[in-house]
């Protein structure tokens, strides 16, 4: 079981993109990329195709005495830190309005941050080798948002998230999350999954008079993509949190995202760390009623009922083979397909045929094929009276 997940996993591992493994698109990209490398070369012209990549930003800012902070990270979609990514953080009040920043620096006294000021009021900053970014304000700024962009490039998608700056009395130490292996893909045909978040503290953040940090029973939160918190669990004595995934409450297959969250206490800040994920589920089929008997060449209808463990499954063909060869398909919308079936038959009697789903989306995966008799009818009389007379014909012409 564990080399299924395995190999799953490494199917998965870096597909967002719902159609970079749709066969389809795979032929027509294909195509495209031959026509244009063929005309490029006849003009002498390079090809370059650029694809763009998504990025997220996952960042907490919190009040300090004398001043405040933000810090974060930005990854990509395969979770690889965005090193030396240009970022712009400006502030605004809940109603949008902007608010007048007062000069900051970096956190490690690195020359990273363009002094104050930048566009609007705002700053600029460049993560770091690992991804990271941390900016001390020298001056209080309280019930005020962070908007922080990532203009993207030829690389990423443009990005922006707005972070609340939280009120605390005390200066707090930074804390950051990872998924620990990280969560590539979900079975839902397994009633749980197991989930760790890693919790770390960095204890140069901040300085709370010799006070230790305790890692050990601080509550980390799940959620999916549509903020619905999923799951719950307590770190252990070495800051990890062991959770048990019910995937009955999670969204049906497709896309999604997996979002870990600690929300700080009076000594530790808050941290996020968010993870795209693919949930994946098995399709059977099935016949709804018996197959009613018809002329082969006629083509016979076939109605088949296409479903998974979370209910119809929308999208994909379902095609017919009779010995190996195709003879018929189907696209399938909302759970079903009618397949019309096609072939020669010289008697009356039951062909084997069977059935396989054809995914159009990589979180579906093909079952076993179904295999049925068809009931198929003998040639009609009209058309039997046709063969006699074309054969008495040729036999005439030929004697």
């Amino acid at each position: 079981m564990r080399d299924h997940d395995e190999r799953l996993a490494r199917r998965f591992r870096g597909v967002r993109g719902v159609t970079r493994r749709w066969p389809g698109a795979i032929l027509a990209t294909t195509a495209l990329v031959t026509a244009l490398s063929a005309h490029a070369q006849t003009r002498g012209a390079p090809l370059r195709i650029h694809v763009r990549g998504s990025a997220q930003i996952d960042a907490v800012a919190w009040t300090e005495p004398d001043g405040f902070v933000v810090r974060g990270s930005v990854v990509d979609d395969a979770r690889s830190a965005v090193a030396e990514a240009p970022l712009a953080i400006e502030g605004i009040t809940r109603s949008g309005a902007p608010v007048d920043l007062p000069p900051a620096e970096a956190c490690d006294g690195a020359d990273r941050v363009g002094e104050h000021r930048a566009s609007q009021g705002g700053y600029e900053i460049a993560t770091d080798e690992r991804g990271g970014f941390c900016l001390r304000g020298r001056a209080p700024l309280a019930d005020a948002t962070l908007r922080i962009r990532f203009a993207g490039g030829k690389l990423y998608e443009p990005v922006e998230v707005k972070i609340p700056i939280e009120t605390h009395a005390a200066p707090l130490a930074p804390v950051t999350l990872r998924f620990d292996p990280p969560v590539d893909a979900i079975d839902l045909d397994r009633p749980t999954v197991n989930v760790t978040v890693a919790l770390r503290i960095d204890r140069s953040g901040a300085l709370l008079g010799g006070a230790p940090f305790e890692r050990e029973r601080l509550a980390i939160v799940l959620e999916d993509e549509r903020g619905a918190k999923v799951a719950e669990a307590l770190t252990g004595g070495d800051g990890r949190a062991r959770i048990e995934l019910a995937t009955e409450g999670l969204d049906g297959a497709g896309q999604g995202v997996l979002r870990a969250r600690f929300d700080g206490n009076d000594q530790l800040a808050k941290a996020s760390v968010s993870q795209g994920v693919v949930r994946y589920a098995q399709v059977t089929l099935a016949l709804p009623h018996p197959v009613e008997p018809a002329r082969a060449e006629d083509g016979v209808p076939i109605d088949v009922d296409v479903r998974s463990s979370r209910g119809p499954v929308e999208g994909g063909v379902v095609e017919a083979l009779r010995a190996g060869e195709p003879v018929g398909a189907a696209p399938v919308s909302s759970g079903k397909a009618r397949v019309i079936a096609a072939f020669t038959a010289e008697r009356e009697g039951t062909v084997p045929i069977s059935l396989r789903y054809v995914p159009a989306a990589p979180w579906w995966i093909p079952g076993a094929e179904l295999a049925i008799d068809v009931p198929v009818a003998g040639p009609g009389v009209w058309r039997q009276i046709a063969l006699g007379a074309a054969v008495l014909a040729i036999a005439g012409w030929v004697l």
